[in-house]
């Protein structure tokens, strides 16, 4: 009961200074004035938008986040990780999120301040090794500009992405090659055995097979570390057209 009172006492401040007769109310208007229905339809269409593989986890969060509220950070980046790469809804949903970060100038847009892209691409990075988060940091923030314009913006957070989906199967190979669990693998092997994914069914985005033979040219051995870390700076992050 006293959770009950706390949460309509919160959301009679939040629809005006006096407490509403709740109880009076019909239905429809009761879930009108409280905000639930505008809370659910937002959260229906976010989930037919994106189709989450854990529908009942995402409404959990999304509420959850209602009541407790987010940061903008936490926001940017849930978004960001809403749906596949694949989905229509990404690109809407990546450009949702770079609007939370959007700083301002006199009234006027002028994009995503540096240090706030930064802190977002370490949080969809952060997963990846510590090498490779530090390389990743340094390809993708070399331009000298105060604020990140959008297409800048999606072709870093989507390249992140890529390799991240990418990663994760090139460290199931190299392990595999590691037999003698050394750390490092010979070039042509792990060449060889990477050349698999380019014919298999894995619905994954791999890297350019002209970039993964640069990198892996000759005959030395390399450790996991410093492929992923040689691959990632060798691709071109150019923005495409969105």
């Amino acid at each position: 009961v006293s959770t009950q009172r706390a949460w309509g006492s919160k959301m009679a401040r939040t629809f005006g200074d006096k407490e509403l007769p709740l109880t009076s109310l019909s239905g429809e208007d009761y879930l009108d004035k409280t905000g639930v229905t505008a809370y659910l339809k937002d959260a229906m269409t976010l989930l037919l938008e994106n189709r989450p593989e854990t529908p009942i986890r995402f409404l959990s969060e999304y509420f959850h986040n209602v009541v407790h509220g987010a940061s903008v950070m936490q926001q940017s980046y849930r978004l960001i990780r809403l749906s596949s790469r694949e989905r229509a809804a990404f690109m809407d949903n990546l450009y949702a999120a770079y609007t939370l970060l959007q700083a301002k100038s006199e009234g006027l847009e002028v994009g995503a301040p540096v240090s706030e892209y930064s802190k977002l691409l370490k949080l969809v990075c952060q997963d990846f090794p510590y090498d490779v988060v530090q390389s990743v940091m340094q390809v993708l923030s070399q331009k000298d500009t105060n604020c990140v314009p959008f297409a800048d913006f999606a072709a870093g957070i989507q390249s992140c992405l890529l390799y991240e989906e990418f990663f994760e199967e090139a460290e199931t190979i190299f392990r595999k090659c590691d037999n003698d669990k050394t750390g490092t693998v010979a070039k042509p092997m792990l060449l060889e055995q990477l050349k698999s994914l380019y014919s298999s069914d894995l619905k994954i985005s791999l890297p350019n097979i002209k970039e993964l033979k640069r990198v892996l040219k000759g005959n030395e051995f390399i450790s996991l570390k410093q492929f992923l870390r040689d691959l990632f700076q060798m691709t071109d992050y150019t923005p495409q057209s969105l």
